[in-house]
C-alpha cells in the first residue's frame, strides 16, 4: 500500500489547519448537514468531512460511518485527494494499485468507491476533503461532481467562518452576547445549507445565455417570473457598480488561468431598496475549440448577516482596543486544551512587545519577576482545580528589561466540570504602586536608606532645583550636596547619549511637567564635573502631597557601566564566533577538496603495490590516474595559496604596457590541443585601436585568459565554438570570452565566484580558478562581468585600464633555442657534486631518482639531518646544496648560517627544497641568504632545469 507523498506546502498547510482550532472538537450541525446533503445527492451511504493532520485524518463530520472518528494518515484516501485540485474519483478501490491492499478496503468498512474534493482555504492551503464513500463500485455523474465541489467550497468557508467566530469568543467576557448571536446565526446558516438554500447560476460566456434558480431570485426579493427574460444583464442590473468592476477583474483573472476559480463578494440591490451582500463563486467548466471560456457554473450565498456582524465586530474590537489603550488595560486568554495563548495589543504593549505578538505559556510566565512567578503559578493552578479567580499585584520584567508593577486578574472557564479556558486582564499599575511604595517607606528613604543605598538619589523642588543628594549621587556627579544645592538639576545631572553624544532630556523635568514617573532614555552617559563618565539608568517621579499638590521630584539612578561593557563584549564575542564558523566551513570544504585527489593517489598506489604482476596497460592507466590526481592536488594547493596571497596583498604586480592580442594568441595556441580534442573551434576577433595599449601584469593577464578560455572549452558542447573578442569601451580594454555550452541559471550565477563551487560539475576543476581570476582582475584595476542563458552559452567580459597615446608594443621575444654550447654545459654536470639535506626518506628517494635519470648526472650525497649536512658540506665542498627547512635537529636557516660561516668560505648555491609554500617562509628564507626557494611537490622537469641552470652557472 503506497502512502501518499507529502504536499509541497505541508508545513504551511498544517499551520493553517491548526490555526482553525477545529481538530478534536464536538460535532456541529452545519457540518453534519453538509455530509448528509452530499450523501443524498451522490446516492451513497457514507459521507465525511475529513481533516488531514500530520499523522492522522480526523472526521469533523460523519454520516454513515458510526463510531469512527479518525484513521491513520497512511491509510487515508484523503491524503491522496489533497495532492490535487479536482475530485479524486476511485471507481473500485480493490482494482486500484494505490488502495487495493489498504486495511480500509480489505476489511471493515470495506471501501470500494471513493470520491473526495479538497477543502481549500482562502489562503490556498488544502487541509482535508469532503468525500463520499460506498461499499460497492460506482461512478458520479457530472451534476453530482459539481454539487460535491460546491458543497466542499461551502465546507471550507464554514471552517474559516467557524475559526473567525472562535477568535471573537476569545476577546473578552464582554463578547458573550455577541458569541451567542453568532452561534445562533451559524445554526441558522447550517439549516439553510441543509435545505440547499443557495442561489445557483449557469452562464454561457460566449452567448450570454444565463440560468438562475429560485433562491437566486429570492436573495434580491424577487421570483424567477419577475426577472424574465433572464440573461447576464439581469446580474449586471442588480450588482453595485463598484463591485461590478471587482467582479469583472476577478472573472478575467479566472478566464486567463491566473486563478482556479472565480470568487467575489458583491452588493446587490434588493427589491425593497436595501443592499444585500452575496458571496459569488463559480468556475469555467467548458471551453470552446479555440480555448475561450464557454459554460460557467456557480453559486450565490447571502452573506449580508455575516458582513454586518463583521463590521460590528471590527467596530467593537477597535473600540475595545482604544478603550484598553486609554485605560492601560489589556486582555488575555489561554486555551487549556490546545495550549494556545492570546494577548490583546495592549497586553503586548505592557510587556514591551509589538502588538500582535503570539507568546506561548512558558514564555508568558517568564515575564514575571522571579519572586512573582511562584505566586502566579499557584493562582493559576488553584483556578484550574477549584475555579477560584485571582486578582494580584505582581512585578513584571518587560522585554526591554524595565521592571513594572501589574494588576493580574483571571478566572477559569469550565465545560462539563473541566477547566478548558483561562481569561483575564492586565493593567500597568507601576505609577500607583510606586506611589504606594514610596509612601510606605518614606521615613526610611529620608533618613538611613538614602544614605546607604547603592543607587544615586537626588531630590528637587517643584522648579527642578536640587534640594538634596545622597553620597552615591555625589560620587557619580562629582558635586557635594552643598555645591549642588539650589542649582538646576540639568547643571548637576548632565547626561548625553553614549554614541551620538547628544544631550538627553532630563527625566525630572518631564516628571514635573507630566506628574508621572519617567524613565531615562536607553544609552545614557552621566558626565561628572571631574571629567569621569558613567553609564547610568534611572527614573524620576513627582513628589505629591496628600491633596495632590506638586512639591518636587525624586531622581534615582545607578551606575551600569560594567553591565554595558559586558554586553559589548558579548556582542564582540558573537561576531568572533560567526567568523570562526565561516573559517570552519572553509576548512571543511578544503578538507573535502584535498581528500578527493588523495583518494585516487592512495587508492591506485595500493593497487600498484597489491598487483605487481598486473599487465603493463593497467599499471600505466593506474599511474596516469595517480599523476593526474597529484597534479590536481598541486594545482589546488597553488591556487589556494594564490588566493591567500592576493587577499593579503602579497602578490606584486608588474603593471606595464603590453600587447593584449599577442597574449590572447599565445594562450589560444596553448589551449588548441584541448579544443581540438573536443571539436571546439576557437575564434579570435578584434584589435585595439592605434595608440590604445593595455596596461597590466603580462603573466597574470595570461593566467586570466587561460582560466576563462579553458573553462569555455571545458564546459562547451561537443563541436561547439569559443569566441574571444578584443575591443575598447569607455576608455578600457574589453576582452569577451563567449562559449556555446550549457549556460547557467540565475541561481548558479549567484554562486559562481564562491571558492570550491563547481555548480554540480564536480568532474571538472577545483572551483578556484574563477575566484583567482576575479581577484587578479580587481588587483589590476579592472572588473569582470558574466552573463549566461541555460542551454545557450555564457559570456565572461573582462575590462582593464588602457594607456592612451602609447606606441604600439612589439611582439614578445621568442624563446631561445637550446644551443650545442648548452648541451655541452649540461654534459658538464657529470663533474659536479650535489649535497641534499633531507630527513624524509621518500623525498630523498624521489630526488635521487630524478638526478640518476639525467644524462651526465652529478654525484649526489644525501644526509638525514642538519648536523650531518653541515659536516658533509665542510668536508666535501659540493657545487650545489639542497636543504629542507624543517629538519629534526635544526632549522634550515641555521644550516645555511653554519655553511656560510666556513673558513675558507663555501660560496656555492644553497637552495631551499621545502613543502612550505607560505609567503612568509619564502621571504624569510631568501632574506637569510638562500639562493632560491623551490617548493614540493617536486616537478621533475622544473627540478632538472633548475639543477642544470645552477650547476652550469659555475661551469
Amino acid at each position: 500500500m503506497p502512502a501518499a507523498p507529502l504536499p509541497t506546502d505541508e508545513t504551511s498547510r498544517l499551520t493553517a489547519l491548526h490555526a482553525l482550532n477545529v481538530l478534536d472538537t464536538a460535532p456541529e450541525p452545519q457540518f453534519q448537514a453538509l455530509v448528509r446533503a452530499a450523501s443524498e445527492v451522490c446516492g451513497v451511504p457514507i459521507s465525511l468531512i475529513s481533516l488531514v493532520d500530520r499523522d492522522r485524518q480526523w472526521f469533523k463530520a460523519n454520516h454513515g460511518l458510526e463510531g469512527a472518528t479518525q484513521t491513520p494518515r497512511e491509510q487515508a484516501f484523503c491524503a491522496h485527494a489533497i495532492l490535487g485540485d479536482e475530485v479524486l474519483h476511485v471507481t473500485d478501490a480493490s482494482a486500484d494499485v494505490r488502495f487495493a491492499d489498504n486495511p480500509l478496503v480489505i476489511s471493515d468498512p470495506s471501501i470500494r468507491f471513493y470520491a473526495g474534493v479538497p477543502l481549500r482555504l482562502s489562503g490556498g492551503q488544502k487541509i482535508g476533503t469532503l468525500c463520499v464513500i460506498d461499499r460497492q463500485p460506482r461512478e458520479l455523474d457530472a451534476v453530482q461532481r459539481r454539487v460535491l465541489k460546491d458543497l466542499a467550497q461551502v465546507a471550507a468557508s464554514l471552517l474559516e467562518s467557524r475559526d473567525a467566530f472562535e477568535r471573537v469568543q476569545t476577546l473578552a467576557v464582554d463578547h458573550a452576547n455577541a458569541r451567542q448571536r453568532l452561534t445562533q446565526e451559524q445554526q441558522r446558516l447550517a439549516a439553510i445549507i441543509d435545505g440547499t438554500d443557495a442561489g445557483t447560476w449557469e452562464w454561457n460566456v460566449q452567448t450570454g445565455e444565463t440560468r438562475f434558480n429560485d433562491r437566486w431570485a429570492q436573495i434580491v426579493g424577487h421570483t424567477l417570473e419577475d426577472l424574465q427574460p433572464i440573461s447576464i444583464q439581469t446580474w449586471l442590473r442588480f450588482v453595485h457598480p463598484e463591485d461590478l468592476k471587482r467582479s469583472q477583474s476577478a472573472l478575467q483573472a479566472h478566464f486567463s488561468g491566473a486563478t482556479d476559480r472565480y470568487e467575489c463578494e458583491a452588493r446587490m440591490l434588493h427589491r425593497d431598496g436595501s443592499v444585500v451582500w452575496v458571496l459569488d463563486r463559480g468556475r469555467v467548466r467548458t471551453r470552446t475549440a479555440d480555448g475561450k471560456p464557454e459554460w460557467m457554473f456557480g453559486t450565490h450565498i447571502d452573506i449580508t448577516a455575516s458582513k454586518q456582524r463583521e463590521q460590528a465586530l471590527e467596530k467593537s474590537e477597535s473600540f475595545l482596543d482604544r478603550t484598553g489603550r486609554t485605560a492601560g488595560v489589556g486582555g488575555w486568554e489561554l486555551n487549556l486544551e490546545s495550549g494556545e495563548l492570546y494577548w490583546s495589543d495592549e497586553t503586548c504593549r505592557i510587556h514591551g512587545l509589538q502588538p500582535g505578538h503570539r507568546p506561548d505559556l512558558s514564555s508568558g510566565i517568564r515575564f514575571y519577576a522571579a519572586e512573582s512567578q511562584p505566586v502566579i503559578e499557584a493562582a493559576v493552578n488553584e483556578a484550574i482545580s477549584t475555579g477560584k479567580a485571582w486578582d494580584l499585584e505582581l512585578q513584571l520584567i518587560r522585554m526591554d528589561g524595565r521592571r513594572i508593577w501589574v494588576r493580574a486578574v483571571g478566572e477559569a472557564e469550565f465545560r462539563e466540570g473541566k477547566a478548558v479556558r483561562l481569561i483575564g486582564s492586565f493593567q500597568d499599575i507601576s505609577v500607583r504602586k510606586q506611589a504606594q511604595l514610596d509612601l510606605e517607606r518614606n521615613h526610611e528613604l529620608l533618613s538611613v536608606t538614602l544614605e546607604s543605598i547603592g543607587d544615586g538619589v537626588i531630590t528637587t523642588d517643584a522648579s527642578g532645583a536640587v534640594t538634596w543628594m545622597n553620597p552615591v549621587a555625589c560620587t557619580l556627579t562629582g558635586y557635594t550636596t552643598s555645591e549642588a544645592m539650589g542649582r538646576p538639576l540639568e547643571a548637576v545631572f548632565h547626561v548625553v547619549h553614549e554614541t551620538t553624544r547628544q544631550i538627553i532630556s532630563n527625566p525630572v523635568r518631564q516628571a514635573l511637567e507630566s506628574h508621572a514617573v519617567v524613565a531615562l532614555a536607553d544609552g545614557a552617559v552621566l558626565l561628572a564635573v571631574n571629567g569621569l563618565e558613567y553609564s547610568v539608568e534611572d527614573s524620576a517621579a513627582p513628589i505629591m502631597t496628600s491633596t495632590g499638590e506638586l512639591i518636587g521630584a525624586v531622581l534615582v539612578f545607578h551606575d551600569v557601566t560594567k553591565q554595558r561593557m559586558a554586553m559589548r563584549a558579548l556582542r564582540e564575542r558573537e561576531v568572533a564566533e560567526r567568523a570562526s564558523a565561516a573559517k570552519t566551513e572553509f576548512l571543511s570544504r578544503m578538507s573535502h577538496e584535498l581528500r578527493t585527489p588523495l583518494n585516487a593517489i592512495l587508492g591506485f598506489t595500493n593497487l600498484l603495490v597489491a598487483e605487481p604482476q598486473a599487465e603493463h596497460e593497467r599499471r600505466a592507466e593506474w599511474l596516469g590516474h595517480v599523476q593526474a590526481a597529484g597534479n590536481h592536488l598541486l594545482g589546488l594547493v597553488d591556487e589556494v595559496l594564490d588566493i591567500a596571497k592576493i587577499e593579503a596583498g602579497a602578490i606584486p604586480l608588474n603593471m606595464a604596457p603590453m600587447n593584449a592580442l599577442d597574449s590572447i594568441d599565445e594562450v589560444t595556441k596553448l589551449l588548441q590541443p584541448q579544443a581540438q580534442a573536443r571539436g571546439v573551434l576557437i575564434r579570435v576577433q578584434g584589435q585595439l585601436p592605434q595608440g590604445a595599449v593595455l596596461r597590466a601584469d603580462a603573466r597574470r593577464f595570461r593566467q586570466i585568459l587561460f582560466n576563462l578560455i579553458s573553462n569555455a572549452i571545458k564546459y562547451n558542447r561537443e563541436n561547439g565554438r569559443v569566441d574571444v573578442e578584443l575591443d575598447v569601451a569607455d576608455q578600457r580594454c574589453e576582452i569577451a570570452v563567449t562559449d556555446t555550452g550549457l549556460g547557467m541559471t540565475a541561481q548558479q550565477l549567484s554562486r559562481l565566484f564562491q571558492p570550491f563551487e563547481r555548480l554540480g560539475r564536480e568532474e571538472e576543476g577545483n572551483g578556484l580558478g574563477l575566484v583567482i581570476t576575479r581577484l587578479l582582475v580587481s588587483m589590476m584595476g579592472g572588473a569582470i562581468e558574466v552573463s549566461s542563458r541555460p542551454q545557450q552559452g555564457t559570456t565572461f567580459t573582462v575590462r582593464l585600464p588602457l594607456l592612451a597615446d602609447t606606441p604600439s608594443i612589439a611582439a614578445a621575444t621568442p624563446r631561445a633555442a637550446v644551443t650545442p654550447a648548452g648541451e655541452a654545459a649540461a654534459a658538464s654536470m657529470a663533474n659536479r657534486r650535489v649535497l641534499y639535506i633531507e630527513d624524509n626518506a621518500i623525498n630523498r628517494l624521489l630526488v635521487e631518482a630524478y638526478i640518476k635519470t639525467l644524462p651526465g648526472a652529478p654525484a649526489l650525497n644525501v644526509v638525514p639531518n642538519g648536523a650531518e649536512g653541515v659536516a658533509a658540506a665542510r668536508a666535501q665542498r659540493p657545487d650545489l646544496i639542497l636543504v629542507d627547512l624543517h629538519l629534526p635537529d635544526m632549522h634550515g636557516i641555521d644550516v645555511l648560517k653554519a655553511i656560510r660561516g666556513f673558513q675558507p668560505a663555501l660560496d656555492v648555491p644553497v637552495v631551499v627544497l621545502s613543502a612550505s609554500a607560505m609567503p612568509d617562509d619564502r621571504r624569510a628564507a631568501l632574506d637569510a641568504g638562500f639562493t632560491e626557494y623551490w617548493t614540493k611537490p617536486v616537478d621533475r622537469e622544473s627540478f632538472t632545469q633548475g639543477l642544470r641552470r645552477l650547476l652550469n652557472a659555475e661551469a
